[in-house]
């Protein structure tokens, strides 16, 4: 695979490194940005790049975000900290300090805020099978957030689940407030006329409006975007969390009163979600901005109220359950080969017709399943979050070997647990006792699941149409991270985490994962790798870990889990600087790793279909141990059509 000496290897992929990773979008970890050190990369919107860092020389203090400006002396960042200076509240993420970072001649602002961990709105929604109930309650946080900006006058004016961030314990902050307004901001560019945001979530009247701006430019008055077109935004979001999918846009005025024009409602697609809950939001989706709610505000105490005194239906999962189809099953639809007679010159093109077919369904096929929620999936969200509660309350210093055993230990009464549950459930039909985990009032984020809910039915209604994503992934998450949550009374914690250990060091022990099955690759990645000219069994070098920069010819350590390698040399149309996103496994005394997303020095992505070294990865280098394995800086990846 790698086609020169290792020590020139070494220095080209240094060289690369260097170009690469010394801007604003991709800063290694250990650099300084004035009094602030780099710990990892979060992700990256429109204006900037969001890292996790410490007050350099505190290499065990307190974890903050810096969001860094990609363009030198962009003005949005003096507009954004001005209104987090303003906006306060515990739903709105916190501004710590802010400044301008001089690399080399030019100067690039920044913003230090709160750091906080959790999973963006739509995230968290799909990895569990939340209730109305924690729906609702995120609904009610994200309203008084947005009420405390328009008490101050200001607006967000880019609202959508992806700047929702919900944390283990189920506290919301509402991020990325660099599109905001107040009374009195400088106007920045062509926000004047249209205010940023993503059209999706636009209300019919600025949508209506954009459109008819875009046809006589110049001859339209600029648009005054108002907490009107605010509620229509968190409508569009909750409507997708419930739904999965967007609301129908609408045209003109509606037909009827009772119904916006083209929109089905909430409980129509989602028949278990409520009818108060449903009803509220189709409020919000009024085509009328007068027939949305007067305000953030009242809708919050309406919605708060109504929580106090609910029926079952509440507290019942919103989804339905998957059911595992059979390991050996296959369709007709899946054959690789075309059968028939063809004509001669046409294989190939039919092929690619096969392919984009087979695409196409796998597409549709995903479309209709995201109704569904997988009760292993599930279990191990709600492990994760329960983990990380955990971890503030005995002080995040306890040996490794408790987090594995405490997984097993939640986990696995989940599993053994479902016939049980579902059985209980069945039987008795009064509303279920609040699961509160090891930290005192917390309540857990998603119902245990059973096999009543497993089996089920479909509701029947027609699949949900696909939809992109808006927002780059925050990847890949810092070992790090460490939830922002109010600290607990400690009275009685040294007893529960004694316990827990106790327990744990007696039930489970740690290890490296085995290697995964063989599975199919991302949907779309075969197209976009014939785009990219990637063909079958290629492949080219990399930087294995870009989160481990360093000189010289040691080996560096890879754990299970995420990874970031760059291409340190081109193939086909994927060139030198690319990000490679993928994860590793280090069981069986090989490194696997699998990349799914490539990131081109231009910005673009798509999906591929990589592995790591070749087919069968990489032998241990010794002094290597289960679980932190020791591996060449330069390795390779090679292109596959199925994972194997």
């Amino acid at each position: 695979m790698i086609s020169e000496s290792p020590e020139l290897g070494l220095r080209h992929a240094e060289a690369v490194l260097g170009r690469v990773l010394l801007s604003p979008e991709w800063l290694p970890p250990g650099t300084r940005v004035d009094r602030w050190e780099v710990v990892a990369r979060l992700g990256a919107g429109g204006y900037g790049t969001t890292y996790s860092v410490r007050r350099a020389g505190r290499p065990q203090g307190r974890l903050y975000a810096l969001k860094l400006s990609r363009r030198p002396g962009e003005r949005w960042f003096a507009r954004e900290a001005e209104l987090l200076t303003r906006v306060r509240h515990r739903s709105v993420v916190r501004l710590s300090t802010y400044g301008v970072w001089r690399l080399g001649p030019v100067e690039h602002p920044y913003l230090v805020m709160e750091y906080v961990e959790g999973e963006s709105l739509y995230e968290w929604a799909l990895a569990r099978n939340p209730t109305a109930r924690q729906v609702t309650g995120l609904l009610v946080q994200v309203l008084e957030a947005l009420a405390a900006a328009h008490r101050e006058g200001a607006l967000h004016r880019d609202f959508k689940g992806d700047n929702v961030l919900v944390a283990p314990d189920g506290k919301v902050k509402v991020l990325d407030w660099g599109a905001g307004w107040y009374a009195g901001a400088p106007v920045l560019t062509a926000t004047a006329r249209l205010p940023p945001g993503s059209p999706r979530y636009y209300s019919p009247q600025l949508f209506m409006w954009r459109v008819l701006s875009e046809r006589r430019p110049g001859a339209s008055s600029p648009y005054a975007y108002s907490v009107a077109d605010e509620l229509y935004a968190v409508g569009v979001t909750f409507y997708r969390l419930l739904t999965d999918q967007y609301p129908a846009a609408q045209w003109g005025m509606p037909r009827e009163a009772s119904e916006p024009h083209g929109l089905r409602s909430v409980r129509n697609l989602n028949p278990y979600v409520p009818e108060e809950l449903s009803e509220a939001l189709m409020r919000l989706l009024a085509f009328e901005p007068e027939r949305r709610p007067e305000s953030t505000a009242l809708l919050a105490d309406e919605l708060r109220q109504r929580l106090v005194d609910v029926g079952p239906a509440w507290n019942a999962p919103l989804f339905d359950w998957r059911e595992r189809t059979a390991s050996g099953s296959r369709t007709t639809l899946e054959a690789e080969e075309v059968r028939g007679p063809v004509m001669p010159g046409q294989e190939v093109a039919l092929r690619d017709a096969r392919v984009r077919h087979l695409e196409a369904v796998r597409r549709l096929r995903e479309a209709r399943e995201l109704r569904r929620r997988d009760p292993a999936k599930v279990a191990a969200a709600e492990a994760r979050s329960l983990r990380a509660i955990q971890a503030r309350v005995c002080g995040g210093r306890s040996h490794p070997l408790f987090w594995g055993a405490f997984a097993v230990l939640l986990v696995g009464p989940l599993v053994a647990g479902f016939t049980v549950w579902g059985l209980r459930r069945a039987v008795v039909h009064e509303e279920p006792p609040q699961a509160v985990s090891g930290a005192r009032n917390v309540q857990q984020m998603a119902p245990r699941p059973g096999p009543e809910e497993a089996r089920r039915p479909s509701t029947g209604t027609s699949p949900p149409v696909p939809f992109p994503q808006e927002k780059e992934a925050m990847t890949p998450p810092s070992p790090q991270q460490a939830a922002v949550i109010p600290t607990p009374a400690r009275s009685g914690t040294l007893k529960r985490c004694s316990a827990a250990v106790g327990a744990a060091v007696l039930t489970a022990c740690t290890g490296a994962q085995v290697r995964p099955d063989a599975s199919r690759c991302p949907t779309g990645s075969l197209e976009a790798m014939r785009k990219l000219g990637l063909n079958k069994g290629g492949g080219a070098s990399v930087y294995t870990d870009v989160t481990q920069p360093g000189l010289g010819s040691e080996k560096l350590i890879v754990h299970d889990g995420p990874i970031v390698s760059l291409v340190i040399q081109q193939y086909g149309n994927l060139p030198e600087g690319t990000r490679l996103y993928g994860r590793l496994w280090t069981g069986e005394g090989r490194v696997t790793g699998r990349y799914t997303k490539a990131e081109l020095p231009d910005g673009s992505i798509y999906p591929v279909c990589f592995v790591y070294g070749n087919h069968d990865g990489g032998e241990w280098v010794e002094g290597s141990k289960p679980g932190a394995v020791r591996m060449p800086r330069t390795f390779a990846y090679t292109v596959v059509h199925e994972f194997p």
